[in-house]
């Protein structure tokens, strides 16, 4: 039976993020080229993979209160900002949809 330590295990999920970071940056960059815009999700996911990859590998006992507050600050402001900007644009679709829908 194999043990990983703890701290392998860590750079082994931080290896991950970075590989997921990567994906989505790649996946800003593309939809950029296809649509001539920037999709305000796709970053928002990257900045959110981007602490998740934090939160994995930092060492949270030398680390002052205020510091895990803010980076939970952080987190909650971007999954709302992710969730409300998401819902916008499925109502903005849906509100579309009903209007073409209507002219038939």
């Amino acid at each position: 039976m194999f043990i990983i330590s703890m701290s392998r295990l860590q750079e082994m999920f931080g290896l991950i993020m970075l590989i997921l970071i990567g994906i989505e940056i790649l996946e800003a960059i593309k939809a950029y080229l296809v649509h001539q815009e920037i999709h305000v999700e796709v970053v928002l996911m990257v900045a959110v993979i981007a602490i998740a990859h934090k939160v994995i590998i930092i060492d949270f006992k030398g680390l002052p209160n205020y510091t895990l507050v803010g980076i939970g600050i952080i987190i909650v402001s971007l999954s709302i900002s992710y969730y409300l900007i998401k819902k916008v644009r499925l109502e903005k679709k849906k509100a579309y949809q009903d209007i073409t829908m209507g002219d038939n």
